[in-house]
């Protein structure tokens, strides 16, 4: 029975450590403009820095 608690509190432990980082990771990778979307923004970005005023 030692045993099995002892699994269990690994998977516990896996558990608490897996969730921040997957957190981490989905946070850096919204971060990032869609490839297909890269020129349009560059486009976007291009005609407001033109705006004078």
């Amino acid at each position: 029975m030692s045993f099995l608690n002892g699994i269990d509190v690994f998977m516990g432990i896996g558990a608490a450590s897996a969730i921040p980082l997957l957190r981490n990771s989905a946070e850096i990778l919204l971060q990032r403009v869609p490839s297909a979307h890269e020129q349009d923004l560059k486009n976007a970005i291009g005609d407001v820095m033109e705006i004078k005023g």
